[in-house]
């Protein structure tokens, strides 16, 4: 686990969530692709993707991945329970997507998860990586209080991620060039929003470096504080946070 203490018993502990990187909305020939959406845009973050879960590996943090589904049956689908859907919806009326079970709703080849390197998958059938899943109680038993997102769609699943794992007081990163949405509006605002209200947003070059330093931190004895000082001041200027030092006790290991 990658645990960095605050001091006295607060510390962070990170875990990465790898939000639908499935043939079905991923991959040429998944259904989305059949269905003529934007799915060249998704593809282009594989590598950063990619680089990230390797990254997080590497430091032992934990990777869950979700994967949507639906029922062969259409029990599950929207249009079993909702009246008033916008058309963006009716999609899933056309090609079934992601049937479980299927090739299309297999997390794509480039990014498959590990059982025999701990890697978790979420089984989910709404946006919310959370709703009606084990993600919750697994990131409890785990001690993880920091989530890092990354995957698609950036405006829908992600942020309804997000949204979700803020109120249920979860600190949040999004990677920005690992995440993608079909409108970049739609991603835009998403990230903007982040930024705003929910955490941190930033490009995996930026997450390399706090999480290098982090690391660095957390392993080294006697850190200058006045150097100490000047990070956290940095820090927090870039990303516009509130000053955790005032409401929180930090000790100087955190530097990030």
């Amino acid at each position: 686990m990658f645990e960095v203490q605050l001091g006295g018993a607060a510390k962070i502990n990170l875990g990465l969530v790898v939000v639908d990187m499935q043939n079905g909305f991923v991959a040429k020939d998944g259904s989305y692709d059949k269905l003529g959406m934007n799915t060249p845009l998704y593809r282009e973050i594989i590598p950063k993707v990619r680089q990230l879960i390797d990254l997080c590996k590497s430091l032992d943090i934990p990777v869950f991945y979700t994967e949507s589904v639906r029922e062969a049956s259409g029990i599950d689908l929207l249009t079993k329970i909702h009246t008033l859907l916008p058309k963006s919806r009716e999609e899933r009326l056309k090609i079934p997507i992601c049937v479980r079970g299927t090739w299309d709703a297999q997390t794509i080849d480039e990014l498959k998860p590990k059982e025999e390197e701990g890697d978790h998958v979420i089984i989910k059938r709404r946006d919310s990586a959370f709703q009606d899943t084990e993600l919750r109680v697994w990131l409890q038993s785990a001690g993880i209080n920091v989530l890092i997102f990354c995957g698609v769609d950036t405006s829908i699943c992600v942020e309804t991620s997000i949204r979700d794992a803020f109120n249920l007081g979860y600190d949040i990163i999004l990677i920005s060039d690992a995440t993608a949405s079909g409108m970049k509006n739609h991603y835009e605002t998403t990230l903007a929003r982040v930024r705003d209200y929910y955490g941190l947003e930033m490009n995996i070059e930026r997450f390399t470096k706090m999480i290098t330093n982090l690391n660095t931190a957390r392993h080294k004895k006697g850190l200058d504080l006045i150097e100490y000082k000047q990070v956290i001041d940095n820090f927090i200027s870039e990303f516009g946070l509130l000053d955790f030092r005032d409401f929180r006790v930090v000790a100087p290991e955190q530097a990030a």
